[in-house]
């Protein structure tokens, strides 16, 4: 038996990296995870724009919510 895996459209420039993640809202000085299954990507566009987006995974498609452009250098690092 198969199970559908959610697929991005393609994309326009490259991924430099992706991974799943849930997503949280703040209110005040209160924290609430959301339910909704998510997938963070931080690509470069076309245009050398540096991109960190946040997309629902619970359907079938991959569906973008979060589309912040990164004005400085974006690095990831390995938290103990």
């Amino acid at each position: 038996m198969s199970f559908p895996v959610a697929q991005a459209p393609p994309a326009e420039g490259r991924v430099i990296v992706e991974w799943k993640a849930g997503k949280c809202n703040a209110q005040g000085t209160k924290v609430t995870p959301e339910v909704r299954k998510g997938m963070f990507r931080l690509s470069q566009s076309d245009d050398g724009l540096m991109h960190m987006q946040w997309h629902d995974r619970t359907g079938e498609q991959l569906k973008m919510e979060d589309d912040l452009i990164v004005v400085n250098d974006a690095y990831i690092n390995f938290l103990k």
